[in-house]
């Protein structure tokens, strides 16, 4: 039930019935007469993820490909990706660049002791403008360190890739 239009007062004595007016295809207008407050009635929009993207692990050097595609009845949303909560910049990233289906491809995964920045928590955004927003479920990315077991007792932290008989076991 809207809300009345203002408030009545004791010289008006019978409230005339409102009428739908439309001031666009899908924002019609309730008005009881000319110079009243209006309301706008808006109808429901679908925005959903058809994918979302999924945790990944992997290894320095490698590519690795995000997927988000959504969609909406009201038109193509705009896909935006963040890493740890704060959106990308993909216009001055060499590495990173998002396909038209909105998944995001990062090249050349970096990775050192203290320089970390492909591995993190991702997550994309489909908008509408005028209409709203949707965030995609969180997916961590994360670099495999594999512990290498020359002997019985011989652990050591090493390169994934190893061209000797040994067992590799993933640590993340």
């Amino acid at each position: 039930m809207l809300p009345p239009s203002r408030p009545r007062t004791s010289s008006q004595s019978r409230p005339e019935p409102p009428s739908l007016l439309s001031s666009g295809p899908s924002a019609p207008t309730l008005s009881n007469r000319p110079g009243d407050i209006q309301y706008v009635i808006m109808g429901f929009t679908t925005l959903h993820f058809l994918i979302e993207p999924s945790d990944v692990i992997t290894t320095r050097g490698t590519n690795v490909l995000l997927n988000c595609t959504a969609e909406s009845d009201q038109g193509f949303p705009v896909i935006k990706w963040k890493k740890d909560g704060v959106f990308l910049n993909l216009a001055v990233d060499e590495r990173r660049q998002q396909f038209s289906n909105g998944s995001l491809l990062i090249q050349n995964i970096v990775h050192s002791r203290h320089h970390k920045p492909d591995e993190g928590l991702y997550q994309c955004e489909a908008s509408l403008e005028g209409t709203g927003a949707i965030i995609s479920r969180t997916a961590k990315t994360e670099m495999c360190h594999c512990l290498v077991a020359v002997g019985s007792s011989d652990v050591q932290l090493g390169p994934c890739i190893i061209l000797h008989k040994v067992w590799l076991v993933c640590a993340l």
